[in-house]
């Protein structure tokens, strides 16, 4: 009896904050949706991914690059 009066407790608990976060969510998407926010691209200072290796030179760079350094 004692872990149902301890469910009868936190379960609507859990179940409100639930329901706050995802009416939160919902609320960002909608303003999104209204307010029409669309991609604009990358910033300038976005930095760019380094060239692919090889598989050897991948290879080489993972196993011998620490030994090196």
């Amino acid at each position: 009896m004692m872990i149902i009066d301890v469910l009868n407790i936190v379960a609507p608990v859990a179940l409100a904050i639930f329901l706050i976060g995802v009416g939160v969510r919902l609320g960002r998407f909608a303003l999104a949706l209204v307010t029409r926010r669309r991609f604009r691209g990358v910033t300038p200072t976005f930095e760019r991914a380094p060239r692919r290796l090889g598989f050897f030179k991948a290879l080489h760079a993972v196993l011998l690059g620490p030994y090196r350094h």
